[in-house]
């Protein structure tokens, strides 16, 4: 069953009397509970179509369906708070509040929500993600690693459907990217997600047990085996 699909998607964006063809009539399906990854060059297209695939950004043309809604159709308004119900977000740069400790910004997007926050369960998953002892400090004071982890728990509480991750391990060193994707992908799978990250790291794509390539905002589905954390 498809839990998100990408229909005849295309987006252009306009620089004076210039044109650019981000995706161009991309048509894609992700199973529920698939692991994948798009991978392409600088400029490819590939974080755009994250972005547009998560409700961030507007196509030009198309439509996007997520759990059954059709993004495309709903109000900026509502398509934030469906957002906020049904797709976590980690990005390259944490995007971590900076003036609240790393327990507020786990339960920020609950919050934001109106739901309740449960510390027993916001305590449960960062001691999962090795950051226990770091829910009462403050973003500044964290490593990158710590910073990506507090972002991936923080995506992860409200327990979503889809997970999406552009290039998350792209500020970490190459042991603490490893340890991250390993500890995203055994979340993902313990809580029935499905998860879609977006990389230039053939070794996380190889984790993956799909990998979508993308050229010239277009793309080309390749079937891949997915490699153990073990």
């Amino acid at each position: 069953m498809s839990v998100l699909e990408a229909i005849d998607v295309s987006k252009i964006f306009s620089n004076g009397d210039r044109e650019l063809r981000a995706l161009d009539h991309v048509s894609l399906a992700v199973e529920e509970g698939d692991l994948a990854a798009v991978m392409g060059a600088s400029g490819s297209g590939k974080s755009t179509l994250l972005y547009i695939l998560g409700g961030l950004e507007y196509p030009s043309a198309g439509r996007v369906i997520v759990n059954g809604v059709d993004i495309t159709e709903l109000s900026e308004e509502d398509r934030t708070m469906f957002r906020l119900y049904n797709i976590g977000f980690v990005f390259q740069d944490y995007n971590l509040v900076p003036v609240i400790n790393v327990l507020e910004n786990i339960a920020l997007p609950a919050r934001l929500a109106g739901r309740r926050v449960d510390l027993n369960e916001i305590e449960s998953l960062a001691e999962k993600l090795g950051i226990m002892d770091k829910l009462y400090a403050m973003p500044g004071s964290l490593s990158g690693g710590q910073q990506q982890r507090t972002a991936v728990a923080r995506a992860l509480y409200t327990r979503p459907k889809i997970l999406l991750a552009d290039e998350p391990t792209g500020n970490l060193d190459s042991q603490t990217g490893m340890e991250t994707i390993c500890l995203m992908k055994d979340l993902c799978r313990a809580y029935g997600q499905t998860m879609i990250v977006v990389t230039h790291d053939e070794r996380v794509a190889g984790m993956t047990g799909r990998v979508i390539s993308i050229a010239d905002g277009r793309i080309v589905e390749q079937d891949g085996k997915s490699v153990s954390c073990g």
